[in-house]
């Protein structure tokens, strides 16, 4: 299934499946049945997908989206009101991971050691002398390292800021730590 930019959702051929490029990037916007979802019993079925033929129950859904609406709770949440099993992070996890600031500030209430941070919302009020350079500038909410800037001096702090909220609705400042970066995947069964 695969589900375009505008939200409408096609069935594809295996055949369309196996001839994806590799680069994410280079994936043109496929068109392939246009399905419907039921998110609730349809005549003694489970949930699922149909087109005007046919009914397509779903046992689990294996979510590979990436970005908004894809691993910010979104798809998540939607499969969760409809019984549907998901592979991956619930819609509370995937909620948090997409927003830093609130994720941090629950490590935070947790005891957990945290690397300091500033928020910033689009009034741009913020205490500057709570700021130390080089930092980073990025949104909080979002991925993929998209309006993040290293920022080394006082005077290019603001467009740093305004590049981030072009991606966000609040900004994160962070000092520029050396170290290593570790990550870790959390499985359960």
């Amino acid at each position: 299934v695969y589900i375009r930019k505008n939200r409408e959702i096609h069935l594809l051929k295996k055949e369309q499946l196996l001839n994806l490029p590799s680069n994410p990037k280079e994936v043109k916007e496929l068109t392939g049945t246009p399905l419907d979802f039921r998110p609730y019993s349809f005549q003694g079925k489970k949930p699922g997908f149909f087109d005007r033929e046919n009914f397509y129950e779903v046992d689990v859904a294996l979510p590979i989206l990436h970005g908004v609406g894809g691993e910010d709770g979104s798809i998540q949440g939607f499969f969760e009101t409809a019984g549907i099993p998901v592979v991956g992070c619930s819609l509370t996890s995937s909620a948090l991971g997409m927003d830093k600031a609130l994720a941090k500030k629950i490590c935070r209430m947790d005891g957990l050691p945290i690397v300091p941070f500033v928020e910033v919302r689009e009034d741009l009020s913020l205490d500057e002398s709570l700021i130390s350079f080089p930092c980073f500038v990025k949104p909080a909410l979002g991925g993929s390292s998209l309006g993040i800037t290293k920022v080394s001096q006082a005077e290019d702090l603001v467009a740093a800021i305004k590049e981030a909220l072009q991606w966000s609705s609040k900004v994160m400042i962070e000092p520029a730590i050396e170290g290593r970066e570790l990550e870790i995947a959390v499985f359960r069964d």
